[in-house]
């Protein structure tokens, strides 16, 4: 990362920051895994915290076991469930209408 400080890391940073610090103001759904070794359980329960802080309605679902971004595909009916639940309760009218997948 100090190799390419000013091509990208100097970016990334800020970009991090942003994303945790000065989230869309709009609610959240993490869907995450314990076996998760990049996206962990312990740093998306830290940002659940900082979104939550800051005004952010934000859920979190944690699998026991599944791959990094293969959750859709280990828990697709959950998965499935979990995502129409949340645009449900965000009560936009394209979303309040029985879903065809």
């Amino acid at each position: 990362m100090k190799l390419f400080h000013e091509e990208a890391t100097q970016y990334y940073v800020k970009c991090t920051h942003l994303f945790h610090y000065e989230p869309a103001q709009c609610p959240a759904l993490l869907l995450v895994s314990k076996t998760d070794p990049v996206g962990t359980e312990k740093a998306n329960n830290r940002l659940r915290g900082i979104w939550e802080s800051v005004g952010v309605k934000t859920s979190l679902k944690c699998w026991d076991k599944s791959p990094h971004v293969g959750h859709f595909h280990k828990h697709r009916d959950e998965y499935i469930e979990l995502l129409l639940d949340h645009l449900h309760a965000l009560d936009l009218p394209m979303y309040n209408r029985k879903a065809k997948l």
